[in-house]
């Protein structure tokens, strides 16, 4: 119940984000802002776009008198497929309030892992891996059992 009451109460702050008309374009619909209880995932097209939505998040969340936890807060730029495509490799940092954020190349969402090129090879190494653990106790357990 928690993550729905908790969505409730930020619902203005969703609303005024996804009403902005800033994010990315994908089937005549803007897509800016997913968003689970507390974990918001800001989705943008450039760099002043997704500066301009994390304004408007903050003012909101000073609105709600709350605070953003930019200890757990990374930027991530999504390399294109076709190098051509590249602008630029450095950009300026993002700003929440007077904090910077910092660029990663992957990050853990939900338990998945995310990366700027793109690949699931990281979330698949590590789901092997408990595959291999559990198969391992699973056979410890039951080794006599044949």
């Amino acid at each position: 119940m928690s993550p729905y009451l908790f969505t409730r109460y930020i619902q203005d702050m969703i609303c005024i984000v996804t009403r902005s008309n800033v994010g990315c374009i994908s089937d005549g619909q803007i897509i800016n802002l997913l968003a689970y209880a507390d974990d918001f995932v800001v989705i943008a097209p450039s760099w002043r776009a997704l500066q301009r939505l994390l304004s408007i998040i903050h003012s909101e969340v000073m609105t709600l008198d709350m605070t953003c936890n930019t200890k757990k807060t990374v930027c991530m730029v999504f390399r294109p497929a076709r190098k051509e495509r590249i602008v630029s490799s450095e950009f300026p940092l993002f700003k929440i309030g007077d904090t910077s954020i910092q660029y990663v190349d992957h990050f853990k969402y939900r338990g998945h892992f995310i990366t700027n090129d793109m690949s699931d090879d990281k979330d698949i190494q590590r789901e092997l891996q408990n595959m291999f653990i559990r198969t391992n106790v699973l056979i410890r357990r039951f080794h006599k059992c044949c």
